[in-house]
């Protein structure tokens, strides 16, 4: 059956969340499923509704995994959190899973992700109606216990005063007799009235003289002596047998709460009491009693009891896990003293075996990260004892035997009025971990400087240019301005006096990577097409070529898409070649739009590829357009695309507009579709045969 999900995922590549939503889907999982990239757009997100699960890239350009958890456990701490990543070494999974995720799966292996997605929302429903059954549990003990204790009361009250005012009147027979018919009228209004069951026995309990019940146990009007084998269960009579003998013996009250064969065969529980009826001498005639079905109260206290004893052992599970914990762990009382610490806490302080907690509660100053002393009115533990609760604050702290920086959470610990009575923490040392974030800093500035000058050196700055008879205009736009460095290129060149080359392509990925990579493919088709006159040839061998290279440093893939168009201006001929890129679009002078048929395979898939060449005429003034999925994949909050009905829209809207305006137009279009921003790298390069070239053959 499938299960539906309400995922938010955390990725700022939209190919790798489809890879993710496809993945879910074949898993047999329904997803309903936002996609963001920002810590705002992940914020708002967890404001606006609750997700079931929350699944995030570990490594994104400005948003790492372990900030979108940190974010997640703030604003929806019940939400469990799976890391997909493409590559995640074991320390990092470690810290990942300390901050809060669940899981963990390699984007090159997800077959984990379904199972790891069901087995945390299964876990997070199981606990939920675990809380609820208990609850209700509760509320029905409290309840039937306060009803029985009430019922019982009032009988054995009523059944009290009627014996002591037949004892005190036994002196005189008129009035004995006169009492005994009043005492009988009131019993049977009683009888009537009652819901419990009410029996008579006689002096040693061998005869029940009679039974009244409403519906609790089977009644019966005719004395009977087997009537402990009727309404008894077997194992339950040696000890409904010892009671009655021991108040027989003391001329006591009977009481006692036993098991009970019930009207429908059923084993249920009852409360019974009876007391003695004397004569004139003080001698037991007989005995009368009531009893109350107690099988409900009984039932919640066995559910009660079962409670408790799953509540000592998690409890003696936790102090165990405590005490193994590689995180601190202390606790204050309400008066802000230490009252325990685990030995990863002691160890982390530095705090010797032999000092008392006590000393330990005045003897520590805690400061920020810049060296700026904290208030001990906003340090964690108090404010935790003032009912706040905090998230890993990181500070340096320091002891008379040692200084640490740590990450620590607090909260308060609440009794069952609501009162705080004292408060926890959770101490985790980040020394190495605030090193590594600050080599990881100086390493993606030094990367993101190289990749960037690497760029600009790859895309041509210019925005227009002319050769070999024809006009080019050209436009690149990353997605985000922060960004700069992606995977899309493009390349104009001169092969002869009379043909043009035009590459544009698209590497995944972002930064030093993706520029590394764009800068192989562009050269390699470039030096290819200046040995073959045949774009499909060329692009074969720059395939081969760049399936036994990697692309970059560290990638996973090879794969990229490309488009490879030669103009012959003389013959007025465009020849395609392409590699799963987008085909071209062309604006015919007389204002005709055509969509330019080929296709062929992304590049770095397979080594042994096959292109086609496809061969198309073209005339001065005729204007071609070829662009990057960031255009056509272009889209509103929903699922519609620009796609590449947007851009033949706009140039047949747009028949009078230059061509060194039509890639900045057709951008602009694109990103108003969007509502304002585009999601991935946008390359777009128009150009046209001047109209003083020669005239093309049709």
């Amino acid at each position: 059956m499938s299960m539906h999900v309400h995922a938010l995922i955390v990725e700022d590549s939209e190919a790798d969340a489809e890879l993710l939503v496809r993945e879910l889907q074949r898993g047999d999982i329904d997803p309903d499923y936002e996609i963001v990239a920002t810590p705002q757009a992940m914020a708002a997100a967890l404001e606006e509704r609750p997700w079931d699960v929350v699944i995030a890239d570990y490594v994104m350009p400005h948003f790492s995994g372990l900030d979108a958890f940190k974010l997640a456990r703030e604003k929806s701490p019940d939400t469990p959190m799976i890391i997909v990543s493409g590559k995640i070494d074991e320390e990092v999974a470690v810290a990942a899973m300390l901050t809060g995720a669940k899981d963990y799966v390699l984007k090159n292996d997800l077959k984990r992700l379904v199972p790891a997605v069901r087995r945390e929302i299964r876990d997070v429903r199981l606990r939920e109606r675990a809380e609820e059954a208990r609850r209700h549990a509760e509320d029905a003990l409290r309840h039937a216990y306060e009803e029985s204790e009430q019922r019982i009361a009032e009988r054995t009250n009523e059944l009290l005063e009627a014996n002591v005012m037949l004892g005190r009147e036994v002196s005189r027979r008129e009035q004995v007799e006169q009492s005994l018919r009043e005492s009988d009228r009131r019993f049977r209004a009683l009888v009537a009235a009652s819901s419990d069951v009410l029996y008579r026995m006689s002096p040693d309990w061998s005869e029940m003289r009679w039974l009244r019940s409403q519906a609790f146990l089977s009644g019966t009007n005719a004395p009977t002596g087997s009537w402990i084998e009727k309404y008894i269960p077997e194992e339950e009579r040696p000890r409904v047998l010892a009671a009655i003998e021991e108040s027989i013996r003391n001329g006591s009250v009977f009481e006692l709460e036993h098991r009970v064969v019930r009207q429908d065969g059923a084993v249920g529980w009852t409360f019974s009491r009876a007391v003695p009826v004397l004569d004139a001498q003080g001698e037991i005639i007989e005995w009368f009693g009531a009893a109350s079905d107690i099988t409900e109260r009984k039932r919640a206290e066995d559910a009660a009891a079962e409670a408790r004893a799953d509540a000592e052992r998690r409890a003696a599970e936790f102090q165990s896990f405590v005490a193994s914990m590689a995180d601190g762990v202390a606790v204050w009382n309400a008066d802000g003293d230490i009252v325990f610490v685990n030995e990863a806490c002691r160890q982390m302080l530095g705090v010797p075996p032999d000092v008392e907690l006590e000393t330990v509660s005045h003897q520590y100053e805690l400061f920020t990260l810049d060296g700026e002393p904290i208030p001990e009115r906003e340090w964690g533990s108090r404010r935790a004892l003032n009912g706040q609760e905090l998230r890993d604050l990181q500070v340096r702290i320091v002891t008379p035997w040692k200084e640490a920086f740590i990450s620590y959470s607090a909260a308060p610990i609440l009794n069952s009025a609501g009162d705080v009575i004292g408060a926890t923490s959770v101490i985790r040392d980040v020394r190495d971990q605030l090193e590594t974030e600050h080599q990881r800093r100086d390493l993606y500035e030094r990367e993101h400087h190289i990749a960037q000058v690497l760029q600009r050196a790859l895309v041509p700055p210019m925005a227009s240019m002319d050769v070999s008879g024809c006009s080019v205009a050209l436009k690149y736009e990353p997605a985000l301005a922060e960004a700069e460095v992606g995977g899309d290129f493009y390349d104009v060149f001169e092969l002869s006096d009379d043909r043009v080359g035009i590459v544009i392509g698209d590497v995944a990925g972002k930064g030093l990577d993706a520029a590394v990579s764009v800068a192989a493919a562009k050269h390699a088709i470039r030096s290819y097409a200046y040995i073959f006159d045949s774009p499909a040839q060329a692009m074969k061998v720059a395939n081969e070529a760049l399936c036994k290279t990697e692309l970059g440093y560290g990638v996973e893939t090879n794969m990229l898409t490309a488009l490879l168009v030669i103009i012959d201006v003389q013959k007025g001929t465009m020849t395609c070649a392409c590699a799963g890129h987008e085909p071209p679009i062309v604006r015919r002078a007389d204002g005709a739009i055509e969509e330019v048929d080929c296709g062929g395979i992304a590049l770095g898939i397979a080594c042994v590829c096959e292109f086609e060449d496809y061969v198309h005429s073209i005339s001065p003034g005729d204007t071609v357009v070829v662009v990057t999925d960031g255009i056509t994949e272009a889209r509103t909050s929903g699922a519609n695309l620009f796609g590449r009905e947007g851009v033949k829209g706009y140039l047949a809207r747009n028949p009078e507009v230059a061509l060194d305006d039509i890639p900045s137009g057709l951008l602009e279009e694109a990103r108003s579709f969007a509502g304002g921003q585009l999601r991935d790298d946008a390359a777009i390069v128009a150009f046209q045969c001047c109209s003083d070239s020669p005239t093309c053959e049709k």
